[in-house]
């Protein structure tokens, strides 16, 4: 949003070079406020050298049986959850059927007149 309005600010005097280091200073502001922007993300530092790989890191066997035990906790966990889900769904649906069943009832009279038939 600012660059647009600087672009319709700009010096139309000054070629493009100029413009777009002025552009570049204005929106990156004064050096000294720069690293108190909050609306930047801060620069972090490489830790690892171009093309270094850091090996997996081997998992104990408590490790790996502890992750299956809370695997197993966690899918009967989300199986009863959906569970739950579902029978709470069925009895809205079935007392919301009912209760359109029971409007329907009282709205219609008692007496219909049938059409009569055709004689051929």
């Amino acid at each position: 949003m600012a660059a647009k309005v600087i672009d319709n600010l700009a010096d139309g005097a000054a070629n493009a070079d100029d413009r777009a280091s002025r552009k570049s200073r204005l929106l990156k502001g004064p050096e000294e406020f720069r690293e108190a922007r909050v609306d930047w993300p801060k620069a972090t530092k490489m830790t690892k050298t171009p093309g270094e790989i850091e090996a997996p890191k081997q998992i104990t066997r408590a490790e790996r049986e502890a992750r299956r035990a809370f695997r197993q906790v966690d899918d009967a966990t989300a199986m009863s959850e959906y569970e739950i889900a579902q029978t709470a769904f069925s009895k809205n649906r079935e007392r919301l059927k009912a209760e359109r069943l029971a409007r329907e009832a009282a709205a219609t009279p008692s007496t219909k007149a049938k059409p009569k038939a055709k004689m051929k």
